[in-house]
């Protein structure tokens, strides 16, 4: 079930080609071009060090710390918690001026294969009745994936991918040119929080 799952995100972006952009402190970022649209998929991929794999999960599902992993964040409320690795939540991001910035209700929901000893989270940005802001354009087409692997000698690989249609008037150029310092920046972002040792004693239940 694990697997269906995670073929069908990893394929609902239908991307060509993955090409690496960016291979910088560890951190490796790739972009694809994706079928009927004019914006970039990226994919980041990260080797954590003296972590475990609930530790690293805990990070990444936890949506309240969502404006410290994500750079240009704001705004990040729980809108429902359906179990402790299935949410909806709400967040801003901002956009340079003149671009105005986007919001987006997205779901996020998580399961384990043990076997593989591998969580995937799945990103789907949906429509929902939460209300619109003012100067604010809403987003509702997007989909991606966390995928945290456990590696031998205390490391976790990170696989972080993604794409998302911006809506509203946004030159294809200036969106793609995000699609690799985003990625980027959120694998430095939780490196940090990982190292923070915030969620070191994590216990997700759903991890056995």
């Amino acid at each position: 079930m694990l697997t269906l799952q995670f073929l069908l995100a990893a394929s609902a972006c239908a991307q060509n080609e993955w090409h690496l952009k960016k291979n910088q402190n560890g951190i490796r970022v790739y972009t694809a071009n994706t079928e009927g649209s004019l914006f970039k998929a990226f994919r980041s991929v990260y080797t954590l060090r003296s972590t475990g794999i609930q530790e690293v999960t805990a990070a990444i599902l936890d949506i309240e710390n969502y404006d410290r992993l994500f750079p240009d964040t704001r705004d990040v409320i729980l809108l429902e918690k359906k179990a402790d690795h299935h949410y909806i939540h709400y967040m801003v991001t901002d956009a340079p001026w003149p671009v105005e910035d986007r919001d987006g209700i997205y779901e996020l929901k998580a399961s384990f294969d043990a076997k593989k000893r591998m969580v995937v989270a799945e990103i789907t940005c949906i429509r929902h009745q939460y209300p619109m802001k003012k100067g604010v354009i809403r987003m509702n087409r997007g989909k991606g994936l966390w995928q945290i692997t456990e590696l031998p000698n205390n490391q976790v690989e990170v696989i972080y991918q993604y794409h998302g249609e911006p809506e509203g008037s946004v030159p294809a150029w200036l969106a793609n040119a995000s699609v690799i310092s985003i990625p980027y920046q959120t694998m430095k972002n939780l490196q940090k929080i990982i190292e923070s040792g915030k969620y070191r004693n994590a216990d997700m239940p759903f991890i056995f």
